[in-house]
């Protein structure tokens, strides 16, 4: 049978079409863009993979085999004949799963929790329970005993040794057993550590092991001699999985990034000072479940509350560890390797298998219900089972993809009502596959029926057009098909391309500073829109411009007026700025083209009097001159004054040794600040009006000033208002 043919298939368009009536526009359209992985995990896939090149296919063919909503299954199991063995926590069961048949209870322990499972060549089962774990041997007629009874609290993990003996890795403390069929064990290995959380055992008969509390990675080699092969990051290993090649992979739990390295650190075997790792087994059943449960001895699930973060590592043959993948909010179940090589791992929450490649790429293979992926099994064919807990399921993954699933992309908020214009999207199509894409738009931030309905985009030739109406929300939707499961599409990329509605530029306050206080930009800073968007579309949270670094100085004469503009477009913003006396109707224009958010004049230029400035910023930069829009907003009355205030009535009586002085101090515009006196030269001394505040346009002074020597002198006064201006008088007396 010939190999199917791909056919390609990339539909580009690099224009917005708008409405008829809408003129070319000055700026180019805003694109939200869907792409490679990391740009896909915010949608809600379908039947679904989210590969690890980027692309987005078909999810493996799933069939949930069965289903209990209130236990956790913790570990699968095969038999030769191909049953399917899943053991559970709450009640500790055992249950088997055959094509076509209702699960069958085939064990009941008396622990709560069933945490291993593996088959003898015999297909006898062998169950390990928790916590005051057993191992029990189940056989084909459904006859069960007691194989193994260790003093440890927790049996963890079950594998086959080289020689086909049985290994037991107990926790509480941490204990490693060989067992032979007829139940008689031996010690091969005790830690410091409290658990042997995980167990694998390599092609040439190498066996590891995964602790809790300081994250070791054992390896045992085929004679007996074991020693710490890894110092791992974080407070468990949870899950260890061996290649073909004997290359191991291990998940460790409670890893924080800058305590994940890509590298190997230390030197083996060098211990870690970490805080006790949190392992329990704690059961999620009602208050009437575990008053009746005849496991009240024991809580029930295992591991159910995990340290936060996960790191995968490879372990080469050498020993060298390399981090394979890293995340801050998935938890690592458990792990698998494909017969390709790749590695499955089983995590949580939600459940989901991740497919990881060599070189650390990793996709969403399969999406599934419930809060944790717990064990993963190779069932023939290329089809895996997968066990889940909270809610507890088996599901059978594969072999074949779905013959149909979806894929709804995250909601794309424009930030304005915006007109939307045609995809780009980029695909590849095998035969006897196909794909549809479907859009709608909204003005609420959740979907649902006051949006519009599902409009499907006619993915003919090139364009391809948004039929939805103008909104501020937009979604998309992929709907992938296979002819009986045998191929997939793989959609590798979206775009789609709007245009913000353009709306009026708002100037959110005025600011005047006292007269004389200048603003000049630091050395170096941009005059123009400065610290402006990404440009229309930006997810920015603000849109409020932001003014540069400024410094300020006095200079008399002069006056500055700043201000704050918001647009929600995030356009480039251009202001014209007017003066009129206060009163008046018609105002002139004083600067204009402003690109900066602040302005300085000379006042000397006009008349002194009070006076409002009117700005008007507008967004024609960013526009077509018949589309941009203004904001204004005028500023609060002020004075320019640049004359002094005058002294007047300036009066001398002689009093023997004292002259009183009298004067009055009268400005046109702003309040008098204040007033000084000085003999001969002196040094000034302040005086207080005689109403005790100096806040009008006309205030009167009086004082005596005691005078020793006899003779002429001089008695000068000066005043200033609140405009810096300064006015002056002086007087002479003669003392006799």
């Amino acid at each position: 049978m010939k190999p199917q043919s791909l056919i390609k298939h990339r539909a580009v368009v690099f224009l917005a079409a708008l409405a008829c009536s809408t003129p070319l526009l000055a700026v180019e359209p805003a694109i939200w863009r869907i792409e490679r992985f990391s740009g896909a995990t915010g949608g809600k896939p379908e039947n679904v993979s989210l590969q690890w090149d980027g692309s987005i296919a078909l999810a493996p063919r799933q069939e949930r085999l069965h289903e209990w909503p209130s236990a956790q299954v913790w570990c699968l199991a095969r038999s030769s004949d191909g049953v399917l063995y899943a053991g559970t926590g709450n009640d500790g069961e055992v249950f088997a799963i055959e094509q076509g048949a209702e699960p069958r209870l085939v064990f009941d322990a008396e622990e709560p929790i069933v945490q291993a499972m593996t088959v003898a060549v015999d297909d006898t089962l062998i169950v390990a329970s928790s916590p005051d774990g057993k191992v029990y041997r189940v056989g084909p007629d459904g006859t069960s005993g007691e194989l193994f009874d260790p003093p440890e609290t927790y049996v963890w993990a079950l594998a086959w040794d080289a020689s086909g003996d049985l290994l037991v890795a107990t926790g509480d403390p941490a204990v490693l057993y060989r067992v032979n069929e007829r139940g008689n064990s031996e010690t091969l290995l005790r830690s410091e550590e409290r658990h042997f959380r995980a167990l694998a055992v390599g092609p040439a008969g190498d066996i590891f092991l995964g602790t809790a509390e300081n994250a070791y990675i054992y390896r045992v080699s085929p004679e007996g001699e074991a020693y710490v092969l890894y110092d791992a990051p974080g407070k468990e290993i949870p899950a260890l999985a061996v290649n073909s090649e004997g290359v191991l992979y291990a998940a460790a739990l409670g890893v924080s990034r800058s305590r994940a390295p890509s590298k190997g650190k230390g030197a083996p075997g060098e211990r870690k000072e970490k805080p006790k790792a949190d392992v329990t087994v704690t059961a999620s059943s009602s208050d009437d479940e575990a008053s009746s449960s005849k496991k009240s001895k024991g809580s029930g699930s295992s591991s159910s509350t995990r340290p936060q973060g996960t790191a995968l590592f490879e372990i080469r043959t050498d020993g060298y560890p390399v981090k394979l993948w890293q995340s801050a909010t998935e938890t690592v179940y458990s792990l698998a390797v494909a017969e390709d090589g790749t590695l499955l791992a089983g995590i949580g929450e939600p459940a989901a298998v991740l497919r990881i490649q060599r070189n650390g790429k990793a996709g969403r293979w399969a999406s599934l219900e419930g809060a944790q992926a717990t064990a993963l099994l190779p069932v023939g064919q290329g089809a895996w089972a997968a066990a889940t807990s909270n809610l507890g399921s088996v599901v059978r993954l594969g072999p074949g993809s779905a013959e149909e699933g979806t894929y709804t992309s995250p909601v794309k908020d424009a930030q304005i009502f915006s007109d939307w214009g045609k995809l780009r999207w980029e695909a590849e199509m095998a035969r006897g596959s196909s794909l549809e894409l479907e859009v709608r738009s909204g003005n609420t931030k959740r979907p649902g029926d006051t949006w519009s309905r599902w409009r499907k985009v006619k993915m003919q030739g090139q364009d391809a057009e948004i039929s939805s109406p103008a909104a501020r929300f937009l979604q998309w939707r992929a709907r992938l098909k296979s002819e009986r499961g045998k191929s997939s599409p793989a959609l590798r990329n979206v775009e789609a391309y709007y245009r913000q509605r353009n709306m009026a530029p708002e100037i959110v306050s005025v600011r005047l500073e006292d007269p004389g206080v200048v603003l000049r930009l630091v050395k170096g800073a941009s005059s123009s829109n400065q610290n402006q968007a990404k440009g229309r579309g930006s997810n920015s949270s603000s849109s409020t411009r932001k003014s540069p670094p400024t410094r300020r100085s006095f200079e008399k004469g002069r006056q500055t007026i700043s201000w704050t503009a918001r647009d929600p477009n995030k356009d480039d913003l251009l202001s014209d700025l007017y003066y009129r006396r206060y009163g008046d109707g018609a105002w002139t224009i004083l600067e204009s083209d402003v690109i900066g958010r602040f302005h300085v004049f000379d006042t000397t230029s006009l008349p002194d009097n009070r006076y409002q400035i009117k700005i008007v910023t507008d967004d024609r930069a960013s526009n077509a001159p018949e589309d941009a829009l203004t904001g204004e907003a005028e500023s609060e009355p002020f004075v320019i004054d640049n004359g002094p205030p005058r002294v007047r009535a300036l009066q001398a009586v002689v009093k023997g040794n004292a002259v009183q002085i009298s004067f009055e101090v009268v400005d046109d515009f702003s309040p008098v600040n204040g007033a000084e006196y000085a003999l001969d030269g002196g040094e000034w001394t302040a005086l207080n009006p005689l109403d005790g505040v100096a806040d009008s346009l006309d205030e009167r002074f009086q004082t005596d000033v005691e005078i020793e020597a006899s003779g002429e002198h001089l008695l000068g006064v000066r005043a200033s208002d609140q405009s810096g201006n300064r006015g002056a008088g002086h007087v002479s007396v003669d003392i006799p």
